[in-house]
């Protein structure tokens, strides 16, 4: 009987002992069993450690970071614990379905060693009860693959980070995880291991992302629209002149709103005025009442 490809699955995690039992399970739950837990502790000063601890199942692993970082470095650190032919991830706040591994394995048989990089439809959902569709922009069509993936990632990430799972050689002959992103690590990772090797997708619902106050994603820092400039301009050649320009002008809007919400007015519309597109915020705001979403952060700050 062949030994089903080893799954490695990180899980980071800060203070996010109120989320860590109900994201274990999730994975204990797993339909596929071949598979590794790293679970990196950066610092917790809640219950993370006896939470993890208290597992006995072998396949869950517990690191302690040796110093507080941010989650691009935490998690470039606990990739080189990784044993697994296939990699993953899943935040303490974020929940695989019971077949997502099984799914995505299959997958990956079903297409061969050609195939670096499979993701999956996300439900996103808020602890009160609300829920959507990622990626949103494809709601009744077919999941892209293939080569056209690097070029529709740049235009925008549209890929759950918890919902990829990468090969892991490739994952490191693309660079690995490289510790200066501190936000946008999953995208720049999308796109590279796009631009050399093929993608495929699971067109199915199995995992869900969770949105909430201490999320990363709530606090949306000025510092991820810094990094998506910077892979922006990294393909660079792959973009028409007009679309590298457009798309560089939605980054300044969303980062000069950003100083806005922030409470600096005048260094935000300055942003905007200088070098963002208040077509793309009318247009934002458009789509976000549209789909009933005007509270909603994602329907107002992604760029997609």
């Amino acid at each position: 009987m062949d030994m089903k490809p080893l799954v490695s699955i990180i899980m980071n995690g800060f203070n996010g002992a109120k989320y860590l039992r109900e994201a274990i399970q999730s994975l204990l739950d797993q339909t596929y069993e071949n598979w590794e837990l790293i679970v990196w502790d950066n610092q917790s000063k809640d219950d993370t450690a006896e939470i993890a601890k208290s597992y006995s199942d072998p396949r869950i692993r517990y690191f302690y970071a040796p110093t507080h970082t941010a989650l691009g470095p935490a998690r470039a650190e606990a990739l080189k614990e990784a044993r697994g032919e296939w990699v993953g991830f899943l935040d303490v706040d974020d929940l695989f379905l019971p077949n997502k591994l099984e799914r995505q394995m299959a997958e990956a048989e079903k297409r061969g060693n050609s195939v670096s990089l499979i993701y999956c439809r996300t439900l996103g959902f808020t602890d009160d009860g609300r829920q959507w569709e990622f990626p949103y922009k494809m709601k009744g069509q077919l999941l892209p693959e293939g080569k056209v993936i690097r070029d529709l990632l740049l235009r925008g990430n549209f890929m759950a980070f918890v919902s990829v799972l990468f090969r892991r050689s490739a994952l490191m002959a693309s660079g690995g995880l490289l510790s200066d992103f501190t936000f946008s690590m999953d995208n720049y990772l999308n796109v590279a291991i796009a631009s050399e090797h093929d993608v495929c997708a699971v067109d199915e619902y199995l995992c869900r992302y969770r949105v909430h106050g201490g999320s990363m994603t709530a606090k949306v820092a000025l510092t991820g629209y810094q990094e998506s400039i910077r892979i922006l301009e990294r393909w660079r050649s792959v973009l028409s002149d007009r679309e590298f320009e457009a798309r560089l002008a939605q980054y300044y809007t969303l980062m000069g709103a950003k100083q806005i919400l922030t409470g600096s007015y005048a260094q935000g519309l300055k942003t905007i005025l200088t070098r963002g597109s208040f077509l793309f915020v009318l247009n934002r705001l458009a789509y976000a009442l549209r789909r009933g979403l005007t509270g909603h952060y994602w329907s107002l700050m992604n760029p997609g």
